[in-house]
């Protein structure tokens, strides 16, 4: 069979193919033809130049999109009166920052930030337009709610702090309709938060600062509302207590959310909406430096990363549409000590100031804001950036329209480019069909491998070496993935080796457009607007492979040119058809593991983070394969294939033996600038256990230990010999019997404990019974507490019994997942915190059980001491001392009492 393909292809059977006769153009013949002539299993249609020019281009145009991700403008250092300067905005950031920590209801938040930021203010009025007034509003709020973020809590806050900025034209008319720009000045335990958010805080009101300068930067009935937002970290209490309660509320048309979850780099739009689509194509049309994508917005509306931001409350308790914008490259520093000043290049803050004003500027004086249309007002939209020069918006119902044409039309060129089973050029549909069979076993293939090589690694306890170097990713598993994959096509080429290469190459193409066609079909069935991927990944090899180079190029290389430009034109003609879309999801790649990389330091110890972070990077390398795979296995010589193989086998051998012997380090401070942590945190708590009767049962002093990570404690007991003396925590009682300052059991299921010495210096929580009433089978109990600044309580009816109603709010909310005695039922859990003033609250349970039961409902409470003197110990300082350089710790008291009523 090979014998007579080489005499076919004029090709000498003793020269092994490596002498080839010059092929002139025969104009009885087609050029395809021509080119399947040429062409054998052994006769690649590249040769070895035209190769290395197509990886050489691939590769400029890959460094081109990672130059175009990584910019940021120069900052402007003397401009206009009203440009935005960074150096304006760093230096509030800095007044913020030097104030230190700002948790909630400490002195540095309550206190001396509100005095800060009130002056600076005072400061802006002697510097605005007489057209322009300024009006400033202190809110101090109390109130609760319900909200379904970490397995749901319920929220009561008492005496939380908000300072809301109004700019509207001078004239005695009350402004109508407002757009809300929203940061938050609170930061989280143990940072100072640059970046989240003093960084926004200090951007807004360098924003004030222009725009109350101008002469006319609003018309109509139009205002600004600028609202520093003074508890965000105590998950969103702030902003619920100004949508629900303060008087400027009600005439918010829409917003923006300032917030960070890194440090530095670009700020992204990743949530629009609900719905206003008006909002997205206003920051297309106006913003420099955009920066924007559905895809981050589903995958965060997905639950898969556990946060959340001031948006969701203006959404659902507001009901105003809005944007949602935050830094997330650099998440290692999100709130550990290292997210400083420092660490925000200026570029990145200039970049979002200049971003902020163009928005504020065209809704200040748009009419959209008080009058949407609606169609400006219905429908989600698809956006996206094309590498940071423009964003693309439209509907998604124009989307979903657009995505089945594209199928029906990539289904179309796939019949057209089929033919009979005996065609030496288009090869046959059922083969198209099976070539895609194995790109999907392929697929499944480098999953597989991913999957392996994360649990080889996880077993060993040898996970996440590539943390502190996100670039291992690539040899570990991003090259075991190219090996599974192209090791499977090549056998597929050597099961079909008779067939001439053109046929086998242009099966590949077709079978690569027949599966992201249906993976289009199948994303655009679900309704997500983020099967915008496989619509690049169609779009662009159909525009440049399918009907260029099949139709136009092999059109006028008909008209006698010499047949060695097929190859030059074939080469072009593939770089910008994989090139093009690698450009594009080049920097998705970087976005996913610029983001999901620093997250698995915080996301628990419940998944191996090895197996996220390797099938993330499988599947992307997936999504690049089905094009790249035409040109590189198909279209290239067998010994180039194969010295490829091998040296990508050596480079993926050599990463895994150092992954595996710990080598290669998860955690690094080698780089002060770019730490790369451990987190800790470490809770010294008393624990008070009490009877029925009030009697104490039972009561422990000790020091708790949580990791957040996959990794636990053993890297830390590996050269902290202090911390090998740590045992599990028992888990027993209501959630543990754990002072939980946020409901995050169910991703960190491990705590350790070390033996501490009692905590007699600190102030309790008080609970007492007021009343006690029944009707039948109903019991109801009326409550008195008492709370420091931060506490938690979580309650359970004893088994038996039912919560039929209480006060805390207009319903009874779903139980939380509920480690411990009452896994099974749940139990609520409620998040306490207050700016200032005593803490005092009266409230009532009703359950429903059998009334023979003494017992009615088990409740802990926990109060959380942040703030020094209360937060230090001697054993706390003697721990943290004791760790290595590469662990940030957080560290504070608490006390845990538990009752039976």
């Amino acid at each position: 069979m090979k014998s007579s393909i080489r005499q076919r292809s004029g090709v000498s059977a003793a020269s092994n193919g490596k002498h080839r006769r010059k092929v002139s153009w025969n104009p009885d013949i087609p050029i395809n033809q021509q080119a399947a002539s040429v062409t054998s299993l052994e006769d690649p249609l590249l040769s070895g130049p035209l190769v290395f020019l197509y990886v050489l281009l691939l590769s400029l145009l890959c460094a081109g999109s990672l130059y175009l991700y990584t910019y940021l403008p120069n900052p402007i250092a003397k401009g206009q009166p009203n440009d935005f300067l960074a150096a304006n905005s760093r230096a509030h950031m800095e007044d913020i920052v030097r104030l230190g920590i700002r948790h909630v209801g400490s002195e540095a938040n309550e206190v001396h930030t509100k005095a800060l930021l009130l002056k600076k203010i005072d400061e802006l009025k002697t510097t605005a337009s007489d057209k322009v007034k300024i009006e400033v509003s202190v809110q101090e709020v109390s109130g609760s709610f319900y909200i379904d973020f970490l397995g749901g809590m319920t929220h009561i806050y008492q005496n939380i702090s908000n300072i809301a900025v109004r700019l509207s034209r001078k004239s005695s008319k009350e402004p109508e309709h407002s757009f809300l720009i929203n940061s938050h000045y609170d930061s989280a335990l143990g940072t100072v938060g640059a970046s989240d958010d003093a960084v926004s805080c200090g951007t807004m009101l360098e924003v004030i600062r222009c725009l109350s300068t101008e002469p006319h930067p609003l018309s109509g009935d139009n205002s600004l509302i600028f609202l520093f937002n003074g508890a965000e970290e105590v998950i969103l209490v702030a902003s619920h207590g100004f949508i629900t309660q303060h008087p400027w509320a009600k005439q918010i048309r829409a917003f923006l959310n300032l917030d960070a979850a890194g440090a530095g780099g670009k700020e992204i739009v990743f949530q629009t909406g609900p719905n206003h689509p008006w909002l997205a194509r206003l920051y297309a049309r106006v913003v420099p430096h955009p920066h924007a994508s559905v895809v981050a917005q589903e995958v965060f509306q997905s639950g898969v990363i556990p946060s959340d931001t001031d948006f969701r409350i203006f959404r659902d308790y507001g009901h105003v549409p809005g944007i949602d914008t935050a830094y997330f490259i650099n998440g290692y520093v999100y709130h550990t000590e290292y997210d400083v000043p420092s660490a925000i290049p200026d570029g990145s803050i200039q970049r979002a100031g200049e971003n902020v004003i163009a928005i504020l500027r065209e809704v200040a004086t748009s009419e959209q804001l008080a009058n949407p249309s609606e169609e400006d007002t219905n429908g989600k939209v698809v956006f996206f950036d094309i590498m940071g020069l423009m964003t693309v918006v439209y509907p998604y119902r124009m989307g979903r329209v657009l995505n089945i044409t594209m199928v029906i039309i990539i289904l179309l060129s796939v019949w057209l480019g089929t033919g009979s089973n005996g065609d030496k050029v288009k090869p046959s549909l059922w083969f198209v069909v099976k070539t895609m069979i194995v790109m999907v076993i392929s697929w499944l293939a480098a999953i597989v491998m991913a999957i392996m090589i994360a649990l080889f690694l996880s077993k060993l306890g040898r996970g996440m070496s590539w943390f502190a170097y996100p670039l291992v990713t690539l040899p570990l598993y991003g090259v075991s993935a190219v090996l599974a994959i192209g090791e499977t096509n090549v056998q597929w080429m050597k099961w079909n080796r008779g067939m001439p290469r053109v046929a086998m190459e242009k099966a590949s193409f077709l079978a690569a457009q027949l599966l992201t066609s249906f993976l289009l079909l199948s994303m655009t069935a679900l309704g997500l607007c983020s099967a915008l991927l496989p619509l690049i990944l169609l779009i662009i090899p159909f525009i440049f492979r399918t009907f260029l180079l099949e139709t136009l190029i092999v059109s006028e290389l008909t008209k006698g040119r010499d047949l060695s430009l097929y190859g030059l034109a074939y080469t072009l003609c593939c770089l910008l058809s994989t090139g093009l879309p690698l450009m594009l999801t080049v920097q998705l790649d970087m976005a996913v593991m610029s983001m999901f990389i620093p997250l698995t330091g915080r996301m628990g110890s419940e998944v191996p983070p090895d197996l996220v972070i390797g099938v993330a990077t499988a599947v992307l390398a997936c999504l690049h394969s089905p094009h790249t795979l035409c040109v590189v296995i198909f279209a290239s010589s067998a010994s180039l294939k194969r010295w490829s193989g091998v040296v990508l086998l050596a480079i993926f051998s050599l990463f895994l033996f150092l992954a595996a012997t710990g080598y290669i380090p998860p955690y690094s401070l080698s780089d002060p600038s770019h730490p790369r942590p451990k987190r800790l945190y470490l809770q010294h708590t008393d624990k008070t256990l009490y009877n029925l009767d009030g009697s104490v049962n039972a009561t422990n002093s000790f020091v708790l230990i949580y990791p957040f990570d996959y990794l636990g404690l053993t890297p830390v007991i590996e050269v902290t010999p202090m911390f090998r003396e740590a045992t599990l925590y028992p888990c027993e009682g209501i959630y543990c019997s754990e002072p939980i300052y946020i409901p995050v059991k169910h991703m960190a299921k491990e705590a350790y404990q070390l033996p501490g010495p009692p905590l007699d210096h600190l102030v309790m929580g008080k609970l007492s019974v007021v009343s006690v009433s029944s009707h039948g089978d109903r019991r109801n109990t009326t409550f008195s507490a008492k709370f420091p600044l931060r506490g938690t309580m979580y309650m359970a009816p004893v088994k038996g019994r039912i919560m039929t109603s209480w006060s805390l709010e207009a319903f009874v909310p779903p139980t939380t997942t509920c480690p411990g005695s009452y896994e099974k039922e749940g139990c609520y859990f409620i998040f306490l915190s207050r700016g200032f003033g005593e803490g005092e609250f009266t409230f009532w349970i009703e359950t429903e059980g059998d009334p023979a039961m003494a017992e009615t409902i088990e409740i802990a409470y926990t109060s959380q001491n942040l703030d020094p003197p209360l937060s230090h110990t001697p054993r706390l300082h003697e721990l943290q001392s004791s760790l290595p350089e590469w662990v940030t710790c957080i560290s504070w008291t608490s006390k845990y009492l538990r009752w039976i009523f």
